[in-house]
């Protein structure tokens, strides 16, 4: 015997996740002197989970050297500035290089995740000069 719908327990309507990822916008110079960090900013269309890698490329050199990783939690349309750490070796490099008038550029990729896992990502080269 089948029970009537009536008897049948309701279910509690679910609230749907988004499917589509953050929407990010990158602030930042392109052209950034040497320090100890490449800072950039990032704002999403809602709250998100910002997290920032990156390599920094010598001209002429076939080494690349890691940045420390930044993350930030970023409100829905604030900007979050993420500041990626340069490694004494990096910059001793960079500097080294910089004065033998060779480019130094960071590569930097941001990938942004909200609430319901969704991702979304974007490449930005910095340049990096002495003074």
């Amino acid at each position: 015997m089948i029970p009537s719908l009536s008897v049948l327990p309701r279910s509690r309507p679910r609230a749907r996740l988004a499917a589509e990822p953050p929407v990010e916008t990158l602030f930042g110079k392109k052209r950034q002197k040497l320090r100890k960090s490449v800072t950039v900013a990032v704002t999403c269309s809602e709250p998100c989970l910002a997290t920032a890698t990156g390599k920094l490329k010598i001209a002429k050199s076939p080494k690349r050297y890691r940045l420390k990783q930044a993350s930030k939690l970023a409100a829905a349309g604030k900007n979050a500035t993420l500041k990626l750490k340069l490694p004494a070796k990096a910059r001793k490099a960079a500097k080294r290089a910089l004065r033998r008038h060779r480019t130094v550029t960071a590569k930097i990729t941001f990938v942004v995740q909200d609430a319901a896992a969704n991702k979304a990502s974007e490449n930005r080269a910095v340049k990096l000069k002495l003074k």
